[in-house]
C-alpha cells in the first residue's frame, strides 16, 4: 500500500476563492452601506441641532424684544423692513451696569436684531447703541451658509404682534440625496400677553 500524498486539486482551489470572494463582497458592501448611513444621520443630526439653536437664538431675541418694527428702518444705508422672512426686533439698550437707557422722560433708545435668509444663506445683524448715546455700531452676522429658509408669522398681524411663530429649515444636499431639518418655535412677546 502507498499513500499519496494529495494536495488541493485546482478545482477546489478556484471554488474556495470564489467562496471567499463572494463573502468578503457581501461583508465589504454591508460595511460601506452602514457607513453612509451612519454619515447621513450624522449629517442629519448637526442638521437638526444647528437649526434648533438658530431658531432658539431668535427666540430668544423676541422674548426679550420691546417691539417688532415693521420698518423701513436703515441701518448702513440698506433699508430694512419685517416680512414673512425678515424679522426686526427692537431691545430696549442696556448701559454697562445692564440698567435700560432713556432718552428724555420715558422714551427708550432702541437696539435692533435683524434675521432674514439671502439666497439660501442666514444672516443676523445686531444694530446696537454705544456707550456714546449719539452713535450707533452694527454687528453683521453670516450664520449659515446655503441651504436656510426662515418664516415668520406674526399674531395677530405684524403691525401689532403679540407672538411670532419662527420656522427654520435647512438642508444639505449629499451625494444621491438632499437632508432638511425644521424646527418651529412661538414666542409671546414680552408685556404683550
Amino acid at each position: 500500500m502507498t499513500l499519496r500524498n494529495r494536495g488541493f486539486t485546482l478545482v477546489e482551489l478556484l471554488l474556495t476563492l470564489a467562496i471567499m470572494s463572494i463573502i468578503i463582497l457581501t461583508v465589504s458592501s454591508i460595511y460601506i452601506k452602514v457607513a453612509k448611513i451612519n454619515r447621513e444621520q450624522a449629517e442629519l443630526q448637526s442638521l437638526r441641532t444647528s437649526s434648533r439653536l438658530h431658531t432658539k437664538e431668535i427666540n430668544t431675541l423676541v422674548l426679550q424684544g420691546f417691539q417688532i418694527e415693521q420698518g423701513p428702518i436703515v441701518i448702513d444705508g440698506v433699508s430694512h423692513s419685517s416680512s414673512s422672512s425678515k424679522v426686526i426686533i427692537s431691545l430696549i439698550s442696556l448701559d454697562a451696569s445692564n440698567n435700560y437707557r432713556y432718552q428724555v422722560g420715558d422714551v427708550p433708545y432702541l437696539d435692533y436684531a435683524i434675521f432674514w435668509t439671502s439666497s439660501g444663506d442666514l444672516y443676523e445683524q445686531i444694530y446696537a447703541a454705544n456707550s456714546d448715546q449719539t452713535r450707533r455700531k452694527t454687528v453683521a452676522a453670516h450664520k449659515i451658509d446655503s441651504g436656510a429658509t426662515l418664516a415668520f408669522t406674526y399674531t395677530p398681524s405684524l403691525a401689532s404682534a403679540k407672538s411670532i411663530k419662527t420656522s427654520l429649515t435647512l438642508s444639505r444636499d449629499i451625494p444621491g440625496k438632499t437632508l432638511s431639518s425644521n424646527y418651529e418655535l412661538t414666542s409671546i412677546m414680552r408685556n404683550k400677553e
